[in-house]
């Protein structure tokens, strides 16, 4: 007999660790969230630390399941920690400080990291009202920009808009290019 549908996967251990995992997945998941709403670095970081002692004071007395919520609960804060650290942290040259509400002009040095694509404006029931001219749209990963002052080392990508059809960038392809950064 080859086997039977209901006895596959009938390992005990896989039955018990995988509400573990799942639980793990949704703190994490829960704290992203959180963290996305409040960006309130000392009250996750108290927070997280607290349920952690928590948590080792329950182990220490022997009630595990309650230990096991409290670790749960101090995931949660890290990973809400996690987002408002990551969000907020950006590198001295980063191309993200250079973009402000305002247009600038600026060139920047980099590679094509997309495949580039020609993009047309007339879709839809009413494409043919559009104003917009077709073009070409490829991202590029920025090695240098000159905002006034000559190239600087810079990392980060940016979304590049040619207003023409254009068959000459291709993917990794080292270009130079002069627009608005915006």
């Amino acid at each position: 007999m080859i086997g039977r549908l209901d006895s596959l996967g009938d390992d005990e251990s896989q039955r018990q660790s995988c509400p573990w995992l799942a639980g793990i997945a949704l703190a994490w998941v829960a704290g992203i969230v959180l963290g996305s709403l409040v960006s309130s670095r000392g009250m996750f970081l108290g927070l997280a630390g607290l349920a952690l002692v928590l948590s080792g004071w329950l182990l220490w007395r022997g009630a595990d399941r309650p230990a096991r919520w409290s670790a749960l609960f101090a995931l949660a804060m890290v990973g809400g920690l996690w987002l408002i650290v990551q969000r907020d942290f950006v590198t001295e040259n980063h191309i993200a400080r250079l973009i402000h509400d305002e247009p600038a002009i600026a060139r920047v040095r980099g590679t094509i990291a997309t495949i580039p694509r020609e993009v047309s404006p007339e879709q839809g029931a009413f494409g043919q009202y559009n104003y917009e001219s077709p073009g070409t749209l490829f991202e590029l990963v920025v090695d240098a920009i000159d905002a006034g002052q000559g190239f600087e080392p810079a990392t980060g990508a940016i979304l590049i808009r040619i207003k023409e059809h254009d068959h000459r960038p291709t993917l990794g392809q080292r270009i130079e290019a002069t627009g608005w950064l915006s």
